[in-house]
């Protein structure tokens, strides 16, 4: 079973080269909150403001490569999250079939928007990193939802990082983002912004 999404809203993540894009369930009820970086930030923000550019991006290269070899987006799947890394698949017809790929989650969303196709996440994707318009992850009575230190078990909490110098830290949020570990680019990004 998979959860639609649709875009909600795109901010600066409190660090530089990073944005969180929130995606909101169809059901208004949850957000998906995903750390992404400055080019695909910037892609979806022309896209969503309706700006082209001169020469085309690399999304927009991967859409008109697809155009040229007749094939068309019909979805995308954030399908599974492990240590923080969500992991997405393209989904695409081409010559009558069904086919996937794989691709980095913020490039999958980007492609998506650029070309009006669905954004979906699995049930339990939702279940483990999705919060309520509250902010809550989780509750103590849902059974089998992994509770946020589980979902990062290299740093148990932002105190882990006060070893750190602040240009450590936004050199291990880089780190971090490109790596796409998520969950440890958002306690890095909080730890930043504590300090500020």
């Amino acid at each position: 079973m998979h959860v639609q999404l649709i875009f909600d809203d795109l901010f600066p993540a409190h660090s530089h080269g990073a944005y969180t894009l929130a995606l909101l369930d169809s059901e208004k009820k949850r957000i998906l909150p995903l750390i992404i970086g400055v080019p695909e930030a910037q892609a979806i923000n022309l896209e969503l403001e309706g700006k082209k550019t001169e020469r085309p991006l690399v999304h927009d290269l991967i859409l008109n490569f697809m155009q040229i070899f007749d094939a068309t987006v019909t979805h995308i799947l954030i399908y599974e999250v492990k240590e923080g890394v969500f992991y997405t698949q393209i989904h695409y017809n081409h010559a009558g079939q069904s086919k996937t790929i794989e691709s980095r989650t913020s490039d999958a969303v980007c492609i998506a928007i650029k070309c009006g196709a669905p954004i979906y996440a699995t049930v339990k994707v939702m279940e483990e990193t999705a919060y309520d318009q509250d902010g809550n992850i989780s509750t103590a009575d849902e059974p089998g939802r992994l509770s946020l230190e589980d979902l990062l078990p290299q740093v148990k909490n932002a105190a882990d990082y006060s070893e750190y110098s602040l240009s450590q830290l936004e050199q291990m949020l880089q780190e971090a983002i490109n790596q796409e570990n998520y969950s440890k680019a958002a306690k890095i990004r909080d730890e930043i912004s504590r300090r500020n």
